[in-house]
């Protein structure tokens, strides 16, 4: 038997080491340009989605097994100074509430009670008016490029058939509501489908883009459906008209702006 402190042993030892450090040289930069490709996909789909600011009319449907509803509302979005307003313009008893995200902040205003409140981080996986949508879906408090760290773990099809999946994991450090989102679009960031899973793994939700249109040489999914667990509900929502990168009027992001009737 080979004595462990012997000359042959040790320089096996050593020889193993040397194999294991080259082999994951070579390992680790393959990963880092693999997080690099996922990363630079994930911005190109949230510059399709919302670019560096957006201003769109919104039709959102809550179908349910007995009944339905319908929801109106235009929104003002400021990605690069992470701030965003939303007007409800129907239906009726709705009219006119109003949400407002400065950062992390978060109002809304409820013209019932002529008054505004600050809605808790707590809120951010509430219902947003009742949808299957969220708080944190529609105001974007979150953010899936500076909370989540990106891989890509499949690609299928190639050229303009490509399909890329890709997971996103949660920073230590980030405030987030997902324990992890799995995302499959095209090899040109077209968004086709995101998956939302809790802290245990347990999938909760899907997000399906379908119906690319154009608007003003701005291609994107207008049609968005929200699938929860419950196979017997779902939300829809229709983006009926958009606008990239433009200027917003500051006023539109102003506290004081919440109440004010109107656009």
């Amino acid at each position: 038997m080979c004595d462990a402190r012997s000359p042959l042993r040790q320089s096996l030892v050593r020889l193993w080491l040397a194999w294991l450090l080259s082999g994951l040289c070579l390992l680790g930069p393959g990963l880092s340009r693999a997080d690099e490709t996922a990363l630079a996909l994930i911005q190109k789909r949230e510059d399709i989605l919302r670019s560096q600011t957006n201003f769109g009319r919104y039709r959102m449907q809550l179908v349910r097994p007995t009944w339905e509803r319908t929801l109106a509302f235009l929104s003002w979005d400021d990605v690069v100074r992470k701030r965003s307003f939303t007007r409800l313009l129907a239906p009726a008893k709705d009219k006119d509430t109003t949400f407002l995200k400065v950062g992390v902040n978060l109002w809304t205003y409820l013209p019932k009670l002529e008054r505004d409140i600050k809605l808790p981080p707590s809120m951010m996986l509430n219902a947003w008016m009742g949808s299957d949508f969220t708080n944190d879906d529609m105001v974007k408090v979150a953010s899936t490029i500076e909370d989540y760290t990106h891989q890509t773990v499949e690609r299928q099809g190639a050229g303009s058939d490509e399909v890329v999946t890709i997971v996103s994991l949660p920073k230590p450090e980030a405030a987030v509501v997902w324990g992890k989102l799995q995302h499959r679009l095209t090899g040109a960031g077209m968004p086709l489908e995101t998956a939302f899973y809790d802290e245990h793994g347990i999938l909760v939700r899907r997000l399906l883009y379908a119906r690319v249109q154009t608007f003003n040489g701005h291609s994107l999914p207008t049609h968005w459906t929200m699938l929860p667990a419950d196979p017997a509900q779902r939300t829809e929502l229709h983006i009926e008209h958009i606008e990239f990168n433009l200027e917003i009027p500051p006023a539109i992001f102003e506290r004081s702006h919440l109440s004010r009737r109107g656009p």
